[in-house]
C-alpha cells in the first residue's frame, strides 16, 4: 500500500537508506463460492488496471502493461533509492543531514568481550 500512497505527492522523495516494496496483492474473502470467485476476479482485474495505470502515468516510465508485469510478477521486489529514481517512482533522494557522505563510522562504545581481548 505504501507504494501507492507514495505516488500521491506532488514531489516524491525517498531517504538514502529507504526501500520501496512491490508485491502481489493479498486478499481475504468470505461468502458464497460462486459470488466470491466472480466478484474477486472483477475486483482483481480492476485493481491491477488502476494501479498499473497510476504508475505508468505518475512515473512516465513504460506503459500500463509493463507495470502490470513488473508488479504482479509473482515475486516480491525491494527497490532501493537509486532504482526508485531510475524508474521515476521518486523525484529525489534525501541524504541524511547528520551523516555526511564518506563520514567515518563511529567507534563502538561496547566493551570488548573476554574472547576479543
Amino acid at each position: 500500500m505504501g507504494r501507492i500512497v507514495s505516488q500521491a505527492g506532488d514531489h516524491r522523495s525517498i531517504g538514502r537508506f529507504g526501500t520501496l516494496m512491490f508485491h502481489s496483492t493479498q486478499w481475504i474473502l468470505s461468502g458464497e463460492d460462486e459470488r466470491i470467485f466472480k466478484d474477486y476476479q472483477q475486483l482483481s482485474e480492476h485493481y491491477q488496471h488502476t494501479v498499473a495505470e497510476l504508475f505508468a502515468r505518475r512515473t512516465g516510465y513504460r506503459d500500463e502493461a509493463w507495470w502490470r508485469r513488473f508488479i504482479w510478477s509473482g515475486r516480491e521486489r525491494f527497490l532501493g533509492p537509486d532504482e526508485c529514481l531510475e524508474l521515476g517512482l521518486v523525484d529525489e533522494i534525501l541524504e541524511p543531514a547528520n551523516l555526511p557522505v564518506g563520514a567515518p563510522r563511529p567507534q563502538s562504545t561496547k566493551p570488548a568481550s573476554p574472547a576479543e581481548g
